[in-house]
């Protein structure tokens, strides 16, 4: 844990960051509705999900209107009874990155767990409990204020744009459970979970390319005795179909699990994910492991230019700011409710 800290409080340049989280999408089929809206939140129902959003930051009034179509578009894929909590702060981030963002806690055995000493996502433990476990945001994200961004419903933003809606969308995704634990530290061992089962942070940092994004990662133990896996954790098996989390083949700590993240041969093994791709859904795992990309997003290669590519390592090619039928997929897998499927 202390290593890990450490390499990307020197990536930071000194400091840790005070992550928040945001909403998301631009285009919509269909006409939108006003959402009740103050100075810094808006509330945004669809017949089966609630979305708030809270601005933290002097937010421009198109970015406040794409985080609105954005929430309103991703409520209409979810069945979601207690309501979800948005934070979104707009300041300029370190050069290169576009955005932030992660649950804002995670919870395990807690009634209603699907899985036992398994981390969930405040967002999606709130579902599965019934009921908010803790006051206070679900996700939290923050996007960067300096960056010449695109506030268009499509996706082709001119040349020297950045697209918002599919990076907030990205960001709340990520805050809903689209991302795990394991990766490769400093000493070249492939791990996962919380080293000491403390209430630590861990945090996920990345470098400028492929994809500018930084994701905190609370690990909030509601038993102290760690490690656990995230939910997504338990999804993930190489070629071989074998698990990850299977001690007997790649222990924690080992060089053995530190070559299986850096394989190019990890994939999604959830029933849902499964149907919805046609096959085992292909994960992003270079040879090379890249901090706050590697493992936690779908492959470029396989899923960039298709209706997927929001989820991409480097978000490349979108057809549309609109999650995709496989991450929805991959959502119910963790134990989402999903009550709508994408056009087409």
């Amino acid at each position: 844990m202390k290593v890990l800290q450490q390499r990307i409080k020197d990536f930071l340049g000194g400091g840790l960051l005070a992550l928040l989280l945001v909403a998301g999408p631009g285009f919509l089929p269909t006409p939108l509705a006003p959402a009740v809206q103050a100075a810094d939140r808006i509330v945004v129902r669809e017949a089966a999900a609630t979305i708030t959003g809270e601005f933290v930051g002097p937010w421009p009034a198109e970015g406040r209107r794409a985080f609105e179509r954005a929430a309103r578009l991703l409520a209409r894929h979810l069945d979601a009874p207690v309501t979800i909590t948005v934070v979104a702060e707009w300041a300029p981030l370190d050069e290169g990155i576009l955005g932030r963002g992660g649950p804002a806690g995670q919870y395990a055995n807690f009634d209603g767990a699907a899985q036992s000493d398994t981390y969930y996502p405040a967002a999606l433990a709130n579902q599965l409990a019934g009921d908010r476990l803790e006051p206070g945001p679900d996700i939290e994200t923050g996007f960067n204020s300096a960056e010449t961004w695109y506030f268009g419903d499509d996706a082709r933003p001119p040349a020297g744009q950045s697209h918002f809606a599919s990076t907030v969308i990205h960001e709340i995704l990520h805050g809903m459970g689209f991302l795990g634990t394991f990766y490769v530290d400093a000493e070249g061992l492939g791990t996962w979970g919380d080293d000491d089962g403390e209430l630590s942070p861990i945090w996920r940092a990345v470098r400028p390319a492929p994809h500018r994004h930084v994701h905190r990662h609370p690990a909030r133990l509601l038993s102290q005795e760690g490690p656990y896996p995230d939910i997504y954790d338990r999804f993930v098996v190489n070629g071989r179909r074998q698990r990850l989390l299977d001690a007997s083949r790649f222990p924690r700590g080992t060089e053995d699990l530190a070559d299986e993240l850096q394989s190019e041969d990890l994939y999604w093994d959830g029933a849902a994910g499964i149907a919805a791709n046609g096959g085992p859904v292909k994960l992003f795992a270079p040879e090379v492991w890249v901090d706050g990309s590697s493992f936690s997003h779908l492959d470029d290669d396989t899923y960039d230019g298709t209706a997927n590519a929001i989820m991409t390592a480097g978000g490349e090619r979108l057809p549309g700011a609109e999650p995709g039928p496989v991450i929805l997929g991959m959502l119910a897998d963790m134990g989402w409710r999903i009550s709508r499927l994408p056009p087409g």
